[in-house]
């Protein structure tokens, strides 16, 4: 591979292809494999023929398409959540959120916290168990209502945060938790709705969730999940108003199709736990039980599988300079086969002469 990139003008799904040449694809997200799954795809374009490709207008026009509501209605109701809003993508989203919480009270992050969410401030450098010990200490003697940010999970390396903390916060003003589950929601959790209504908060603590839909659920569009308060307050913003809604084709497919997620999302897992099985006995990988993304401690992966026509995902980040992060991805479009092929080339290369 002799760069961590390369060009396409084939949208992966399963496999990809680059000059003419056919990998097999465990990057990227689309966790539930929506983005090319034939029915769901031709449900958009059997929407794209009854609204069009786009909606330009606002949610609060005098013009309006019921289905929004519909939807909001359906997550908040599957998430246990008083209320949903939808929005354009998830950064918007989070924007729009930490404008309305940041006039709400302190604004603090714990560490990981995605830059959508970042205002002034950013994230300390502090490990995150660290981290929660020094904020149960800082929010005893709180005289104002407080708002946290914080990711759910690190997709990079495979792991969950622990929110078991909240349940220590002490009495006192108001503890707005605000949590980007855009990596959780639509795969973990039982019903497969993240992290709403998995953290126990106290009466003192509320509960805000954001998501990207984009990651599990192929929508070209963000959620927020909690009160009905915040959530009005997130309708009434002129960044919510002055912006055009996801395009309601993808809605019109979505409603059409609700239970395909689900079918999808039970053959996700089953392909974690078919991987889960053949990587036994090798220390390759860190991974977050029921979660399709498996961190490598060794690059060198990527270039071996690479020989085999199998793509993983393995490029710097955050920045162009950073270190390589190395991950194997499942997505729902996998066939058992293909999974089998790739535990057979991750044991054939996992000779301690080749990878680490």
């Amino acid at each position: 591979m002799p760069t961590p990139w390369q060009y396409t003008d084939v949208g992966p799904g399963r496999t990809t292809e680059i000059e003419g040449q056919h990998y097999l694809y465990f990057s990227g997200t689309g966790y539930l494999g929506l983005n090319q799954h034939p029915d769901f795809k031709a449900l958009v374009l059997e929407g794209i023929e009854r609204f069009g490709v786009n909606f330009g207008g606002s949610r609060r026009s005098n013009l309006r398409f019921e289905m929004y509501e519909r939807v909001e209605s359906l997550f908040a109701e599957w998430a246990g959540a008083p209320a949903s809003l939808l929005f354009s993508s998830g950064s918007l989203a989070g924007q729009v959120l930490h404008r309305i919480m940041s006039k709400q009270g302190e604004v603090l992050y714990a560490p990981g916290t995605h830059p959508a969410l970042w205002g002034e401030k950013q994230p300390p450098s502090l490990k995150y168990e660290q981290w929660s010990a020094w904020l149960l200490d800082q929010l005893k003697d709180r005289q104002v209502p407080t708002v946290i940010f914080a990711n759910s999970i690190d997709p990079l390396r495979s792991r969950a945060y622990d929110f078991s903390w909240v349940s220590e916060i002490p009495e006192g003003p108001l503890v707005y938790l605000v949590i980007d589950d855009s990596h959780g929601f639509g795969v973990t959790g039982s019903k497969g709705m993240g992290i709403y209504g998995k953290v126990e908060t106290p009466a003192w603590v509320q509960l805000l969730v954001l998501a990207s839909l984009g990651k599990a659920f192929s929508l070209p569009a963000g959620i927020i999940l909690g009160q009905r308060e915040i959530i009005e307050k997130c309708w009434e913003s002129p960044f919510f108003g002055g912006a055009s809604p996801l395009p309601p084709a993808y809605l019109y497919a979505f409603l059409k199709s609700k239970d395909l997620w689900r079918r999808q999302l039970d053959k996700l897992r089953k392909l974690i736990l078919f991987f889960d099985e053949g990587i036994k006995g090798l220390e390759l990988f860190e991974h977050l039980e029921g979660y399709p993304v498996y961190y490598c401690k060794d690059d060198r992966l990527a270039e071996a599988l690479w020989q085999e026509n199998i793509m993983i995902s393995s490029f710097p980040y955050p920045g162009p300079q950073d270190p390589l992060i190395t991950r194997v991805v499942l997505n729902a479009l996998h066939h058992t086969a293909d999974v089998r092929h790739l535990l057979a080339a991750i044991r054939l290369q996992s000779d301690p002469n080749k990878i680490g």
